[in-house]
């Protein structure tokens, strides 16, 4: 009984601590768990589909390669605009273009299709790691981070076997399309409906001034003798 007790306890403290950011792990754990269920399919799709294995290496570029153009973009802009719309926006573009290889097909639709299902995730994940970094005291980022990490490891596990045990019941690989896009439209509603915008749109940051003398950190008072010393003078 006491070691239940003892969890419950350490359960309540978790969710006191991290309770608020709960909302976007769920979100990354389930959009992940899509990804993960799209992702061992996707060359044998694409093999089926005639494109041989030159154009394929294309294929499989095109979203990493979205992100590599777009992300500093997207994160440039997350740093001047509302994130949470930024999220949806983000995640349902990746649910719509992930599941369209099921209807529109063809080496180079492939190629265009993938890509927007990195543009996607360009626009979701800078404005998801800003928001992250803006909900958590410094001192509590790593952690913070390490959960964000954990959430998108446990999708990108379980959704291989999802999507393998789905395709199975079902009767093919439409079912992993579907199933990746079903989880990315989710995502984007728990987002949505549950995680709150923080008040740090259109923030200004204080800049030093050039000629302010700065202090080591095992002096805390000397700067505050220092300005006494000069309102004395």
């Amino acid at each position: 009984m006491a070691a239940v007790s003892g969890i419950g306890a350490r359960a309540s403290a978790w969710m006191d601590r991290w309770g608020g950011l709960l909302p976007l792990l769920v979100a990354e754990f389930v959009v992940w768990l899509g990804f993960g269920g799209l992702l061992p399919i996707l060359p044998l799709y694409f093999v089926e589909q005639g494109v041989d294995l030159r154009t394929l290496g294309v294929v499989i570029a095109a979203w990493p390669a979205a992100r590599l153009v777009s992300e500093p973009i997207f994160g440039w802009l997350a740093d001047r605009t509302a994130r949470v719309p930024l999220m949806v926006i983000g995640l349902v573009t990746t649910g719509v273009f992930g599941a369209l290889p099921l209807i529109i097909t063809g080496p180079l639709a492939f190629v265009v299709l993938r890509a927007g299902a990195g543009l996607g995730a360009a626009i979701y994940d800078p404005a998801a790691r800003g928001y992250l970094t803006d909900a958590v005291p410094a001192e509590r980022r790593g952690e913070a981070f390490g959960l964000y990490g954990a959430a998108q490891m446990g999708g990108l596990l379980l959704g291989p076997a999802i999507g393998a045990f789905g395709a199975q019941a079902f009767g093919g690989v439409g079912f992993v399309f579907v199933f990746s896009g079903i989880t990315a439209v989710v995502a984007a509603l728990g987002v949505a409906l549950r995680v709150r915008e923080r008040h740090t749109i259109g923030r200004t940051r204080s800049t030093v001034s050039p000629d302010r003398t700065e202090f080591p950190p095992d002096s805390p008072y000397l700067e505050g003798r220092l300005a006494d010393d000069l309102r004395e003078e």
